[in-house]
């Protein structure tokens, strides 16, 4: 399959999905009109999966948040969260004290330090447990794994460059 079969395939795409012009917008291949799909389609995407989770009574964030303990072994310094999760502190505090008033995780001070330590607890487990993710399988669907894993490839290049970018910037 040559490259003209995938651009049919999604101009067709485009088609069924009842483009009203709005694709217009990223005709161009400069580096701003790849930014913006870029931004518009994490935009798109997150709205799926906002209306995912609402059901559970779980925002994104909080998944993600339950998503960073769970890698780490149920328990994190905000600071390590930050890092994980690319958010502020104040952001990750904020959201993790309104997760303790849920009962999804227990936040504690550490011993002769500043930093708090936020676990998961047993209700953030179970919801953890029930987290799905078909909104992120359906929209991914349409990528081939060969695809999947070059798209996740370029983003980890864009994703190592501006994070090398932020530190020199914001030290």
């Amino acid at each position: 399959m040559g490259k003209d079969y995938k651009f049919d395939i999604i101009k067709d795409a485009i088609k069924i999905a009842g483009d009203d012009g709005f694709m217009r917008k990223f005709v161009s291949n400069d580096t701003f009109s790849t930014w913006l799909l870029l931004d518009y389609t994490r935009f798109a995407i997150g709205r799926l999966r906002d209306l995912e989770l609402v059901n559970i009574g779980i925002t994104p964030e909080q998944a993600a948040i339950l998503r960073v303990l769970t890698r780490l072994n149920g328990k994190s310094s905000i600071g390590e969260i930050t890092n994980n999760w690319m958010r502020r502190s104040h952001s990750v505090s904020t959201m993790a004290h309104r997760m303790e008033k849920q009962g999804l995780v227990k936040i504690t001070k550490y011993p002769g330090r500043k930093e708090l330590e936020v676990a998961i607890t047993d209700k953030g487990r179970e919801l953890q447990s029930k987290l799905s993710q078909i909104s992120i399988d359906a929209v991914f669907s349409v990528l081939s794994e060969e695809e999947r894993q070059n798209l996740s490839l370029c983003l980890k290049l864009l994703l190592v460059r501006a994070r090398s970018l932020l530190n020199v910037i914001e030290k």
